[in-house]
């Protein structure tokens, strides 16, 4: 590489011809190649190219115009209106005001952008804002913030906190601490590794909509509880997976026409209320399948039906029906087609 030299040059001196023209040639590539070295601040009001080689800089770039090149490395901050680059791209902080294609990867502490960033692998370390369109065809890792209008992945996206303002299709998978989104997010899977907080407001999915707050459920999956390692088709929420063999989970779900509970064997179901200010246990059905009310108090109890013995015994109704006449204190239990009664209770 030939250098640009001063030798020659002083007060007095006779210039020479090679004395302007090794700058001419360092300038415009037409001759041998020349190394230079800028120690200030390089700012350009056209574009930047750079052919085959590199843009390595210790301090800013900065461009009103584009930057092309194979890789573009700099520990100062990149601003430009288009970066192009077929390697990598490595800036604490990235600002572009249009659209920028990179075929290799981009990393960065802060990407500020006001057009599209399409790159095939994107790694920030510090908050990413986007005002327009988001592209990644490969794995997106933030340790900071991603925030953006529309965000557009084929591969996974990672993030401590995730903002959306408008519909956003992944076909990976979202994992983050934080997801906020005013529009929808689709994905095959969501997952939030977030630890949340006993604080209301502060789980790890909160609903906090002005009018409506709900999660809705398609058609599709619809089955009865189901031993394994893995649910029931027709499981909608699991509570609690056990993932035995010979065992189901504590779970929600929908088999044909009816809306279904499971908990595993040896488990139960317990109904709780608050009874003179302190929580207590108001009804159980235990494993073996006997139903109780367990609370003892006058605001808790097993209400049976009642009328007189003329209109019970008159009636048809299905077998099992228990119902209480008021005219004889007897209990009147239907045992298939016939109806049985107690003695009088006094």
């Amino acid at each position: 590489m030939a250098v640009l030299n001063k030798t020659g040059i002083s007060n007095s001196s006779t210039i020479q011809a090679a004395h302007i023209t090794q700058s001419i040639d360092a300038l415009t590539g037409q001759v041998t190649d020349y190394d230079i070295t800028i120690s200030g601040s390089l700012a350009l009001t056209g574009s930047f190219r750079v052919t085959s080689g590199n843009i390595t800089s210790s301090g800013a770039i900065s461009s009103s115009a584009g930057l092309f090149s194979t890789t573009l490395n700099t520990t100062g901050a990149i601003t430009a209106s288009i970066i192009s680059a077929s390697g990598n791209i490595s800036s604490s902080t990235l600002r572009v005001t249009d659209a920028t294609t990179l075929v290799g990867a981009l990393t960065a502490s802060i990407i500020s952008a006001s057009s599209n960033i399409s790159s095939s692998t994107l790694r920030v370390t510090g908050n990413t804002s986007v005002g327009g369109t988001l592209r990644v065809t490969g794995d997106t890792t933030l340790v900071g913030a991603l925030t953006a209008s529309i965000i557009s992945a084929s591969g996974n996206i990672l993030s401590s906190t995730l903002t959306v303002i408008d519909a956003t299709t992944l076909v990976g998978a979202l994992t983050a601490s934080i997801i906020s989104a005013s529009s929808n997010i689709s994905s095959p899977a969501l997952r939030l590794t977030g630890t949340g907080t006993q604080t209301v407001g502060e789980s790890q999915i909160y609903l906090n909509g002005a009018t409506l707050n709900r999660i809705d459920f398609n058609q599709n999956g619809i089955s009865a509880p189901i031993t394994g390692s893995t649910p029931s088709t027709g499981s909608k929420i699991v509570l609690y997976p056990v993932g035995a063999v010979n065992n189901i989970d504590y779970a929600l779900g929908i088999e044909g026409g009816f809306l279904w509970s499971s908990v595993p064997s040896n488990a139960g179901f317990k109904w709780y209320g608050v009874v003179s200010g302190n929580v207590t246990e108001m009804m159980r059905l235990n494993s073996s399948g006997i139903l109780s009310v367990t609370s003892i108090s006058a605001s808790s109890q097993l209400n049976i039906p009642t009328s007189t013995s003329t209109s019970i015994t008159s009636t048809t109704p299905a077998n099992g029906a228990l119902i209480y006449a008021t005219d004889n204190n007897r209990l009147y239990f239907r045992s298939g087609s016939t109806w049985r009664s107690s003695s009088a209770f006094t």
